[in-house]
């Protein structure tokens, strides 16, 4: 492993027991490169564009309207960066990629 270990979690319950955090002195907090995450971020904010919704059903029907006027281009272009995002990880150290 060498003299500097990089040690890395994603704070599931196990992972949180005492003497996993006793041994790793510090939890890490790697940055989630799901591209899944940008594309909900996206649904969210066309979601919090359109009118306030009263009834769960409208913000169903929103949802699926949502989802459907998804442009593919987006998420084409969230997997084209996966590349990108990856090496900006390496360049940081693990730390935050800007993306």
């Amino acid at each position: 492993m060498g003299q500097n270990p990089l040690f890395q979690q994603d704070n599931a319950p196990p992972h949180r027991e005492r003497v996993v955090l006793n041994v790793l002195e510090e939890p890490s907090c790697s940055p989630d490169l799901n591209p899944i995450e940008r594309v909900w971020d996206t649904l969210k904010r066309n979601l919090l564009r359109q009118n306030v919704f009263h009834h769960e059903q409208e913000l169903r029907l929103a949802d699926q309207g949502a989802w459907n006027d998804l442009d593919q281009n987006v998420i084409d272009n969230l997997i084209l960066s996966m590349p990108r995002r990856c090496q900006s990880v390496i360049n940081n150290r693990g730390g935050p990629s800007g993306y």
